[in-house]
């Protein structure tokens, strides 16, 4: 009975422990992503670049919004594309400079989304080594222990 009594409140400690334990990773990436994200809105201020000119001269041009399927360019990103034609062409002004920061939005939040999704699916993982979290299957970067040397095969 004492050590069935010991191994549940073990188990209760340990329970706390994790749960305390996940708090702080979800806090810690909570704000390594409020970084991220506030670090993407001042890279955000600024003038277009030459694929971001493209793509609003391209939205600029569209009639419709159904015009983003069909046009033909090698930098056509058909969902920017679609969102620069629903902000408009014309650029917000700030302390007398124009600025694409509502252009631009739908960047920085997107980036930010898929950090977290990526750092979801990573600790999702099931992999017993987080190096392995991390590579894919076709990957060339792996664990050491999953490496082979040529001409040298492994045995089971």
């Amino acid at each position: 009975l004492r050590n069935s009594m010991r191994e549940a409140l073990a188990q209760v400690a340990i329970k706390a422990t994790t749960k305390r334990t996940e708090r702080r990773v979800y806090m810690a990436v909570a704000a390594l992503l409020a970084v991220f994200g506030i670090l993407r809105v001042l890279a955000a201020f600024g003038d277009f670049y030459v694929d971001e000119i493209w793509s609003f001269y391209f939205a600029r041009q569209m009639d419709s919004p159904f015009d983003a399927f069909s046009l033909n360019h090698d930098n056509n990103h058909i969902l920017n594309t679609l969102y620069l034609y629903i902000v408009g062409g014309e650029p917000f002004f700030l302390a007398g400079k124009p600025s694409f920061i509502p252009h631009r939005l739908f960047s920085v939040i997107s980036g930010v989304v898929s950090l977290f999704l990526i750092w979801k699916i990573a600790s999702r993982g099931g992999a017993s080594r987080p190096s392995q979290r991390f590579s894919l299957p076709g990957s060339p970067i792996r664990s050491s222990s999953t490496l082979q040397r040529p001409g040298v095969t492994r045995r089971r």
